[in-house]
């Protein structure tokens, strides 16, 4: 199955249909204290697929180059527990390298670190978009 050929696959959190980079946005090179991407990283590394479930927004979406995206905080929980099923795919860790701002929406840019099976370590880099209304959710991520 094409999905296992995903490399990096739970780090694939860029969400489509979010644009970042507009005019109004302010961008920071400098690391953040207080990144979001760390409860999604809790939740892997527990392998909590209702946290999961929960970090996402009901009509969030995961997409992956040269893959169909992954739709819905249902869907996105389940591509979870394939892969750590399947894949034993491990979190290892993020590395946030850049946040971006707008009064909408809060953006990541960093490096997915993690392993599947009894496979080194790898890495990907990633972009993970929050909606700011209400408490922050996951809205978009890809790989």
């Amino acid at each position: 199955m094409r999905l296992i050929q995903i490399r990096a696959v739970l780090a694939a959190l860029i969400f489509t249909g979010c644009l970042v980079g507009s005019s109004s946005a302010q961008t920071t090179d400098e690391p953040v204290d207080q990144n979001l991407i760390r409860e999604l990283e809790r939740a892997e590394k527990q392998m909590d697929k209702g946290a999961i479930r929960s970090l996402f927004k009901d009509d969030a979406v995961l997409s992956f180059p040269d893959e169909l995206p992954f739709a819905g905080n249902d869907a996105i929980a389940s591509l979870y527990e394939y892969l750590w099923q399947t894949v034993e795919m491990k979190t290892i860790g993020y590395s946030v390298d850049r946040t971006e701002e707008t009064p909408e929406k809060y953006t990541e840019y960093g490096r997915y670190f993690f392993s599947k099976g009894n496979t080194a370590q790898e890495t990907i880099a990633f972009k993970a978009v929050f909606e700011r209304a209400g408490p922050p959710h996951l809205i978009a991520e890809r790989i």
